[in-house]
């Protein structure tokens, strides 16, 4: 229910239960995303949204870059965060 709860704070209402079918996920060189299914008893709930994933620690470029560049990296890292 931890990811639902977290859900429900980003699109300002309740969401029971969520769906993240296979034939919406992208996998790309930098991250993974996919179109999750909400669903909630409220109306006005959007039906769904799209979710990006990105773990710079798992990326090898990043990796290389952190040590190479951590003035860069640091300036990527600060881009990522979601506001």
């Amino acid at each position: 229910m931890g990811m639902a709860r977290d859900i429900s704070s980003q699109v300002g209402f309740p969401v029971d239960s969520y769906s993240a079918p296979e034939s919406s996920a992208c996998r790309f060189m930098m991250c993974e995303a996919v179109r999750l299914q909400l669903h909630s008893q409220e109306e006005k709930c959007p039906k769904s949204l799209f979710f990006k994933r990105v773990v710079m620690g798992d990326l090898e470029h990043a990796k290389l870059k952190a040590l190479t560049q951590p003035v860069k990296m640091a300036r990527d890292v600060k881009s990522y965060q979601v506001r």
